[in-house]
Formats: C-alpha cells, structure tokens, sequence
C-alpha cells in the first residue's frame, strides 16, 4: 500500500492532479480506519504529513486538514514529520489580511511549535529558518502601526531562536531584528527598542554592513541614539547624511500641520535635494571600502528611490520647485524601474494641480474640471499598473489617486469619481494589500455614493468589505450605517426599536421631494416625537407665539416680549429632565447621533425650528462624558480583544467629539438666525 501512496502523490505533485491526491488521501484514510478496528495499520503515520503537505499545494485544503487531525491523534514522537505537519497546519490556520489578531496567533502557535522542536536536534536546525520564513508570511498583515505591538513575543522568540542554531543567513536575521525593534516602539517600550538596537548595529555591522542604511533610518525615525551620535553618524557617507535630514524633516512634519510650508522646511528639502545633485558626481567606489566610509558614493538605485521620497515629502508640504526638480532629476538618471515610472507619473499629476493652484477648498467649475482631468490619467495609470508595475506600483497610484478624490467626495461630486475609486478598491483588493485604512475608506465612501443612487444591496456589500477590514476604530459608525441601510431595504416593515423608526423616518423625509416641505417638516417633528415624546413638542413651541395662552400677552410692547420670554423659559426648561427620564439601557451614542442627524437634516431643509430643537436636545450629551483618553500604554501580557478595545473606544469618542463641536456651529448659526428676527420683529412693534 506504500508504494500504491507513493505512486498517487508523486503523480500529483508532478501533474497538479487532484483526482490523484484524492486516491492517495482514500488508501490513508481506509488504513487508518483498519487501525482503528484493531488490526495493525499497514502504513506510516508520515504518509498523512506528505499527503497533507500536498493538498496544501494543490488548494485541497480539505484533504490537508482531515489528514493532519488524522496524524496528531496519532500521538506521533517529536522528530522532523511533525515539524512538517506543524508548519502545514500553521499555513492552513494563517487568516487573511483582514483576520483578526487572535486568529493570526493561532497560526503562530504552530510555527513557534515547529521551532521549539527544531531547536532540540542539529540535523533539523534548517528547519527554524524554513519556520521563520513561513512565520514572517503570515504575519506581515500585522507589520503596520498598531497592530505590530501585537508581534513582540512571537517575533522575540524567532530572533532568539535564530540566533541559538547559529543561522548562517544574517541578512535575513538582520531584517527580522530590524521588525522587532519597529514592534517594540509600536508597543510603546522605547527603553528595550533602544537596548535592542545596539544589538542590531554589532550585529549589522559585523555581518551585513549594506543593511546599515534600513537600520540607520530607524535609528532616527524613532530617535533611538543620542542626536550627536546620529548627526556625527549622518557625515560618514551621502546615504546616511540624506537619510539623516531626510527622517528629521519627516519627524518635524509629523507634530505640525502637514500642509504647512515654512521657510524652514523649505531650506532643508532644498538642502536634500541639492545632496541627492552632487552625489551622482562622486568618483567610483575603491573596491575595498567599507560601505560606511565617506568615499563610498551612492548607488544609482538608491539615489532614485532617494529622489522619489524627496518629491513625495515636498509634494505633503505644497513645494511645488523641489517636486518637480525631482522629477527633472529622476527623468534624466534614466534607472528608474517601471514601478519607480507610474509613481513618477502620480508626481506629476500632483504637481500639474498646484500649477493650476487648484486647492482642496475651491469648487468652481475649472476647479473640479482640472482635478477629474488629472484623476483620469491616474485611472489609466493605476490599469497600466495592474498589468505590469506590481503591487508597490499599484498602492502608490491608488493612494494617490485616494488624495485627488478627496475634495471630491461631495454630495453633488462624488459621482464623478465613483468608476475610479471601484477601480482603486478592485486593485486593492486583487493584490491583497496591506494598507487596510485605505481600503477600509474607500469602501466606507462607495456605500455612500451606492446608497446615494439607491443602489442599496451594493451600498450594503461595500459597507460588509468596510466592516471586514476595520480595525476596529470605525466599527462602530460603520455597523451603524449598515443597519440604516438594511432598514431603507425593509421599506414595508415597522422595526421594533424606537431608535430604529426615528432612522427610518429621518431616510424617508431625505428621499421626499424638495417641494413637500410640509410634509417633510411633519416627519421631521414626529421622528423627534419618538426620540423624546415627553418633551420635545414643548421644547418646539419654545419660539411659537401661537402657543401663548389667550391674553397672556397683554397689551403694552414690554408686557408682550415679557410674556414671550416667560413662554420661552418655560419650554426650554423641559429639555433639562430629558435625561433623567431615559432608561439605564439607552444607548447614548446612537442617541447623540440621530440627534445630530435631525438638526442637520433638518438645517438642510430650512425648518429651522426642528433644527433648534435637535441642537438642544443633541447638546445635552454634551456634558463632559465624551473624554479623549491618554494614548494607551499596551502591555506584552495584555489580552489583544483589551488593546483593540481601548483603541475601538478612543477613537469612537473622538468622532462624537467632532459631532458635537459641529453641532455647536450649527446651534450657534440658528441662534444668530433667530436673534436677527426678533431684532427685525421688536423693530415693527
């Protein structure tokens, strides 16, 4: 029967064929059941670890998983066929980008397993490279900020591991060890990241010296060494010295206004560019130096990578010259790559709009017509780079194109841009990137505009990606907007929750037509009756005169404005016990929400008494409960559903933050509205 095993898989392997890895899987699967009745099993327990390591080739993950149940219930010895079927079982377990932290530590489990076995016998010493490759694979969707911190133990326990075999492959433990020190910093332990990177300089240094740069950058982006040591390290050789003002330029921008460009910043993206100049005239390099000496000249690909990030940066602060002197300069080296050419391309469709002074802020019809002229060209960029530039390529010009779209995304304009962004989130998503925010937008800003056309089920699909690729900071608005549009679809069906019949009520008042402002105005009264049936009627009628008793106005202009203002107070007392009245179960933040909805819907409208009434009622959440929490300190022992939480929870309470600030605007707006009417109206009296 080993033989007929062998026979099976090689034939699948060798022709892809699964009918083959099926039969092979049947004979495993038929001795095992004989084992199981008593007779001895005519094959080895390792034949489920080959077959399974098949199926994971061939995609039949089925088979792969039914056979390693199959060899773990075996008990099997700790030898190199269960580091196999450890790293098999990891690959199956590892979750897509958008899984969750816990899932992607359930796949880690297995290869830091596969390692700790590995590490006991010499002979399998390869394998806790073969582990650190497949483990480094699945957890790159977590190697970005916030999420990285989550890393430290298992990414620790590889770079130790491969330091205790002795793996003779330092470039690939340099990388790794320059992962953990990025992980510490994300988990806020700044102390361990600096220790660990003296580590990581002997360690450079003494094996792999052309990695100094990549660790040199780190050094500075996170100020990790004293600044003297950094700044007498920058004047080795040009490389390091670009890399040096160009990490301080970055840090200085990230505690300012991003747009902003002073004379300061100015001087030193001219003072990089002016070394990126005069480095492509540096004599050739001896071919005994050392890559940190000062003869050392920059090499052609690096000196073009430097150029690209010099005219991104100078594009973030609005310097148009040292953009598009970049561009000059990259045009002329003729050594970028064709990834390196379509970001060149979105370059110059950025500097094209601050030519034409196009600002985010102006809307006239040249305007708009100059930056959907340049997101057209991006659009044939980002399909160029699908075909051929690679998924480097495609990010750059869909972030790029993502920035153009932005002042776009209006009420009236975002259907402009609505096949481009599809495109961007098509590309996105067909090679699997990692810049989950972006996707996570975009997709948020397509339901949007689906829903604006009454495509509902698209609108609901986006809004599923949105949810699925969140990070947890948007869950809350995103959930929220999914439930608002699965009730648009039940447009015959009364929902149970008040909550939700306000929601539906506000929709159906936004899709009436501009000349039912009767009607509207009705809707929009009864779904505050729902929100505060005790009280917001009374709080309406604050500054309608109708509503004074017969006579209680008197005769004289001062008696008559006394008993306005008694009327007034009055009424607005009412709001002041809404609260109270609410059960212990209400949620808050919906609440504060359909509020703002009403005042602004109702602002929209011009039914500015509605409007009145809202912003009251909506301010009442006002009272101090909202707090910006203190960055979170995560620890290495805290649970990651605590630090995804924490972060969920800050960021929600930003979001009501802003909310409630607009609403203030817009209270005060009304406010001044009114106050010129009783000017104009004590005026007549």
């Amino acid at each position: 029967m080993d033989l007929d095993i062998r026979q099976h898989l090689a034939k699948a392997k060798e022709n892809k064929d699964c009918g083959a890895l099926q039969s092979a899987y049947d004979l495993i699967k038929g001795a095992a059941v004989v084992g199981t009745g008593g007779r001895t099993p005519r094959i080895d327990p390792e034949w489920c670890v080959l077959c399974a390591e098949a199926g994971l080739q061939l995609g039949c993950l089925e088979i792969s998983a039914a056979c390693l149940k199959m060899y773990f219930e075996g008990n099997p010895p700790a030898n190199q066929f269960l580091c196999q079927a450890y790293l098999c079982q990891g690959q199956l377990k590892s979750p897509p980008a958008t899984g969750s932290v816990e899932d992607f530590e359930e796949a880690v489990m297995y290869f830091l397993k596969a390692i700790e076995i590995s590490k006991q016998e010499p002979r399998l010493h390869f394998m806790v490279f073969n582990a650190s490759v497949l483990y480094f694979q699945t957890v790159q969707p977590l190697l970005q900020p916030g999420r990285s911190l989550h890393l430290v133990p298992s990414l620790r326990q590889v770079v130790q591991s491969l330091e205790e075999v002795a793996d003779q492959d330092h470039s690939w433990r340099a990388e790794l060890m320059m992962h953990l020190i990025t992980c510490l910093v994300d988990l806020k332990k700044v102390e361990d990241a600096t220790s660990f990177a003296k580590v990581t300089e002997e360690f450079i240094k003494s094996h792999t010296p052309n990695l100094y740069p990549g660790l040199f950058t780190l050094l500075v982006r996170h100020h990790l060494s004293h600044s003297d040591v950094l700044l007498e390290t920058s004047r080795q050789c040009t490389t390091l010295a670009v890399i040096y003002k160009m990490q301080e330029l970055k840090n200085r921008l990230g505690g300012l206004n991003k747009d902003m460009l002073t004379k300061e910043n100015s001087t030193r993206l001219e003072e990089i560019f002016h070394l990126l100049v005069d480095c492509s005239n540096e004599p050739a390099t001896p071919l005994n130096s050392s890559p940190l000496q000062s003869s050392t000249p920059m090499q052609p690909s690096d000196r073009v990578a430097f150029l690209l990030e010099l005219a991104l940066l100078a594009l973030q602060v609005k310097h148009q010259k040292v953009a598009a002197d970049c561009l000059k300069e990259l045009k002329l080296s003729g050594e970028a790559t064709v990834s390196q050419r379509l970001v060149m391309e979105c370059v110059q469709g950025e500097i094209n709009l601050l030519k034409k002074e196009v600002k985010m802020n102006d809307y006239s019809k040249a305007s708009v017509e100059a930056r959907l002229k340049e997101i057209g060209k991006l659009d044939q960029w980002l399909q160029t780079a699908v075909r051929e530039g690679g998924p480097q390529a495609v990010q750059a010009v869909c972030t790029t194109q993502w920035n153009l779209c932005l002042p776009l995304l209006q009420h009236n304009l975002r259907k402009c841009i609505k096949t481009p962004l599809l495109r961007v989130a098509q590309a996105l998503e067909e090679t699997q990137s990692m810049l989950l925010e972006l996707r996570c937008q975009v997709h948020s800003e397509l339901a949007v505009t689906e829903e604006e056309e009454g495509c509902l089920e698209a609108s609901l699909t986006h809004l599923q990606k949105a949810m699925l690729l969140d990070n947890g900071t948007q869950q809350e608005r995103l959930s929220s907007a999914f439930r608002l549009v699965q009730l648009r679809q039940t447009l015959y069906q009364t929902p149970s929750r008040i909550e939700d019949k306000a929601a539906k009520l506000m929709q159906q008042a936004r899709d009436m037509p501009p000349q039912d402002k009767t009607d509207f105005r009705s809707v929009l009264v009864a779904v505050g009756l729902l929100l505060a049936p005790d009280d917001f009627q009374m709080v309406l009628d604050a500054d309608d005169t109708s509503k004074i008793p017969a006579g209680g106005l008197g005769s004289g202009p001062v008696t008559q404005l006394a008993a306005k203002a008694q009327h007034h107070s009055t009424s607005i007392q009412r709001v002041e016990g809404h609260l109270d009245k609410q059960g212990s179960d209400t949620d808050h933040t919906e609440m504060v929400r359909l509020w703002a909805t009403l005042a602004k819907t109702a602002r929209k409208h011009e039914v500015w008494d509605v409007c009145r009434a809202a912003c009251r009622f909506c301010l009442l959440y006002d009272d101090g409960r909202w707090k910006k929490t203190d960055t979170h300190n995560y620890l290495e022992g805290e649970s990651c559903a605590q630090c995804l939480h924490g972060s969920s929870e800050s960021q929600s309470f930003v979001h009501l933050l802003r909310l409630l600030a607009e609403i203030r605007f817009i209270s005060a707006e009304n406010k001044r509205r009114l106050k010129n009417v009783v000017i104009k109206q004590t005026q007549r009296i």
